[in-house]
């Protein structure tokens, strides 16, 4: 993946999706960074409505999307716009569907979508993958420090048949599309949604959620057995 003069446009409106269950401060840091990369980009948050998983496990959030939303609002409001549009589309959620919507609705627009590197290996088995990398690009954001990610994108590239030109050490373009990966390094928080839910007051003492956030969880009681 040599560059031999490369370029790659940058997007205009990001996409940040994810069941959010509840939303926490690593999605926060996650935000900020893509601001910080991309501070011309509109960062769009969009939770998931009845997602779809990788191998057709589609999973189930134990709050309502509506709570979900709200918490969404509260957490990431001031930085990034908070679209409900996944909840007016077909289920499951297939983020190929969600982004041919949002190219409907918003035309002219370059679409970007954070995943993280743990999604980038079972990428090749979404739904429509093809489709979807002719839409939009991927910014990938790691977990910890580990090493070989161009020979995932590498494995990548030869599960779709496709080739990847370097446009410098951190964005690759897919031949003969717009749109391409880069890297948006690495992730600090061990902030984790299944964690939060098991022990929410350590989770607040932690600082993995917002005081808004865990105040609203508390006054609907939600990740109760009598909750939503």
């Amino acid at each position: 993946m040599d560059s031999k003069g490369v370029s790659l446009q940058r997007p205009t409106d990001i996409i940040y999706g994810g069941t959010f269950d509840p939303p926490h401060a690593g999605h926060r840091l996650v935000v900020e960074r893509v601001i910080q990369l991309f501070p011309e980009a509109q960062v769009r948050v969009l939770p998931a409505a009845v997602p779809a998983g990788a191998y057709g496990q589609h999973k189930t959030p134990r709050a309502n999307f509506e709570h979900r939303l709200a918490m969404c609002g509260l957490l990431l409001g001031d930085c990034a716009l908070i679209d409900p549009i996944e909840a007016s589309l077909s289920r499951p959620n297939y983020t190929v569907r969600t982004v041919e919507a949002l190219d409907q609705r918003h035309p002219h627009r370059r679409w970007a979508m954070v995943l993280g590197r743990d999604q980038l290996e079972s990428f090749a088995a979404w739904y429509l993958p093809d489709r979807l990398i002719e839409k939009v690009s991927l910014l990938v954001i790691e977990r910890d420090a580990q090493g070989g990610f161009e020979n995932e994108l590498d494995q990548l590239a030869l599960k779709l048949g496709r080739k990847l030109e370097a446009v410098n050490a951190v964005s690759w373009r897919w031949e003969g599309l717009e749109t391409g990966i880069f890297s948006l390094g690495q992730s600090v928080s061990p902030a984790a949604s299944r964690l939060i839910r098991a022990d929410l007051e350590r989770a607040s003492e932690d600082g993995w959620l917002a005081n808004d956030v865990y105040t609203y969880i508390k006054r609907h009681r939600l990740y109760t057995e009598r909750g939503a």
